[in-house]
């Protein structure tokens, strides 16, 4: 599909997130984000091959609480869950609200690591702290990295249909289970899981959508290190009230459509 007049946008914000993440300084870290922005596959799927299978992540989804009893889960159509379904620079950054354009999700990510490193970088100097820009850089650039295998062209240009999963758009939730299953850094993991919601005000549903993510993961988020026990047998972030996660969460709060 033609980016309509776009292109060359898409090609220089996927080259400059493509810089941003070369300059994260763990090599093991930097490879595995660049492996997945190159090759965007939903490797989780792997455990879901089968209907039987399918029809029984729904089920448990189900339980839990994270979809609606008469919900539709519309899982990454599949059968080669090794190969992308499309590449990271023509997905688009969302349905309808921003960035909606083939291309758009490049442009949208590029925009978010700006914001998140600069406000890094505004910390530091006026606080003369340290920052994780190595899990922030990551964990952001890969933040809406699902699109590429949720948001999928159909005839005449329409988008394939989502569904919700824990209250929120099932991308949001993919994203969770692949860092999982790609075995990613916890705080890696928590980083992308607040950029959709506020850290400071709604701990309690960013929990959500990594209860909801490990199950399709087969992931223990506790013993994985992403997830704490609290009084009362409630549970926290692992690292709640760090400031890279609140780093994490604004830099997607672009208000730019373009």
């Amino acid at each position: 599909m033609r980016l309509r007049g776009k292109d060359a946008a898409v090609k220089r914000a996927f080259e400059r997130l493509l810089f941003e993440v070369s300059k994260i300084e763990r090599r093991e870290l930097k490879e595995k984000v660049k492996e997945l922005l190159l090759n965007p596959a939903p490797t989780f799927m792997e455990r879901y091959l089968s209907q039987d299978a399918k029809d029984n992540l729904q089920k448990k989804l189900v339980k839990a609480g994270f979809i609606e009893p008469e919900g539709v889960l519309f899982l990454p159509p599949t059968d080669e869950p090794g190969i992308p379904l499309q590449s990271f620079c023509s997905a688009p950054g969302s349905r309808c609200r921003h960035h909606c354009y083939p291309g758009g999700l490049s442009v949208h990510t590029a925009l978010a690591v700006a914001v998140g490193t600069n406000l890094a970088s505004a910390y530091e100097d006026i606080y003369e702290i340290e920052v994780n820009k190595d899990a922030l850089v990551a964990a952001v650039s890969l933040h809406d990295v699902s699109k590429s295998f949720v948001l999928l062209w159909g005839k005449g240009g329409a988008l394939l249909p989502e569904g919700r999963i824990a209250g929120t758009w099932a991308h949001h939730v993919y994203t969770l289970a692949e860092l999982f299953h790609r075995e990613f850094d916890p705080f890696v993991i928590e980083m992308a899981a607040c950029t959709h919601e506020n850290p400071c005000k709604r701990e309690d549903i960013i929990i959500a959508f990594i209860r909801a993510a490990a199950l399709i993961a087969e992931i223990d988020p506790i013993k994985y290190g992403v997830l704490r026990e609290f009084r009362q047998g409630t549970l926290k972030l692992c690292h709640s009230g760090a400031l890279e996660l609140w780093l994490a969460y604004l830099s997607d709060r672009s208000p730019t459509s373009r």
